[in-house]
C-alpha cells in the first residue's frame, strides 16, 4: 500500500486538489481559543473539500502533518465513500511522526488505514524530505487549498510560494 514515490505521472488526467497549512502552534491567535479556531477551519476546510468536489476533483492529496492537514483528511475521508473520491497520504520519510504524542500517532495510524495509497518521498529523515514532499503536492496538484494567519512562514510560506511560482490555482483560508 504504501510506496516511495518517484515519478509524478501517476496523477496525470486527473483533477488533484492537495492541502497546505500551519501545525497547531502556529495557527493560535491571541483572540481565539484553540478549539474555537479548530471548528472554522474545519467548517472552512469542508466547505472548500466540497466545493473542488463540485468542481471535479476526485484526487486530494495531504502530507500528513499536525493540524491543518489532519482536520483536511478527517473532512476528505469523511465524504470519501459517498463522493466517490480519492484520498492520498503524502508523507515525508517513514516514521516521521514517531516523536509525536501518543494520541496524535494514534490519529495519524486511523488516518493512514483509510488512505487510497501513501506516497513516501525520502527513504531516510531529512529537511530536504519535508521541502519535497511539499514540492510534490505542488507538482501534483491543479488546486492548492492553504490555510495559514498572517504570519506566513515555514513550510506553508514556502508551499505556497511554489505554487504561486508554478501558476497553480490557490484557495487561501486566511485565518
Amino acid at each position: 500500500m504504501s510506496s516511495l514515490i518517484n515519478n509524478y505521472s501517476f496523477f496525470k488526467g486527473k483533477k488533484v486538489c492537495a492541502f497546505t497549512g500551519h501545525r497547531p502552534h502556529k495557527l493560535a491567535l491571541l483572540d481565539k481559543n484553540y478549539e474555537e479556531l479548530e471548528v472554522t477551519v474545519r467548517k472552512r476546510l469542508k466547505h472548500e473539500i466540497a466545493k473542488s468536489i463540485l468542481d471535479g476533483y476526485s484526487v486530494f492529496l495531504c502530507g500528513m502533518a499536525l493540524g491543518v492537514d489532519f482536520w483536511a483528511a478527517e473532512e476528505v475521508l469523511s465524504l470519501a465513500k459517498e463522493k466517490n473520491i480519492l484520498f492520498y497520504a503524502v508523507i515525508p520519510f517513514a516514521g516521521h511522526c514517531d516523536i509525536w504524542s501518543e494520541k496524535d500517532i494514534q490519529l495519524y495510524n486511523d488516518i493512514i488505514k483509510k488512505c487510497d495509497n501513501i506516497f513516501i518521498v525520502s527513504d531516510h529523515p531529512s529537511r530536504y524530505a519535508y521541502l519535497r514532499r511539499d514540492k510534490l503536492l505542488v507538482d501534483c496538484c491543479d488546486r492548492l487549498i492553504a490555510v495559514y494567519n498572517q504570519n506566513i512562514i515555514g513550510g506553508t510560506a514556502y508551499t505556497v510560494r511554489y505554487a504561486q511560482k508554478c501558476e497553480k490555482e490557490i484557495v487561501e483560508i486566511k485565518i
